[in-house]
């Protein structure tokens, strides 16, 4: 995932909020309910990753709250994102293009 200028995610304090949500206990995954592979290499599909409830790019202002997290799989947790993204450009509306040629000669 590449952040933008300006995420949260980009910042000291939700690095160091993600740590101490993910380092308690050990929590399922919210989507398969799975176990997590906490010890993992960072971008393993079994690793550890935040899931927001509310998607980042919507609602930026509760990317650190964390009663909005959950624990997930990378991969489920990429699926899920895949498929927003997909949503979301999926209702842009186009503007029809008119049938005949560009321009009257």
């Amino acid at each position: 995932m590449t952040l933008k200028p300006g995420d949260p995610r980009r910042s000291r304090t939700y690095e160091a909020l993600r740590r101490d949500f993910l380092a308690p206990q050990p929590q399922p995954c919210w989507w398969c309910d799975e176990p997590i592979n906490y010890h993992a290499p960072p971008r393993s599909p079994l690793s550890p990753t935040i899931d927001h409830e509310f998607e980042v790019d919507a609602y930026p202002e509760l990317a650190l709250v964390t009663d909005y997290w959950r624990a997930a799989h990378a991969r489920c947790n990429s699926e899920r994102g895949a498929r927003y993204r997909n949503d979301k450009h999926a209702t842009r509306t186009r503007t029809p293009i008119a049938p005949g040629p560009s321009r009257h000669w």
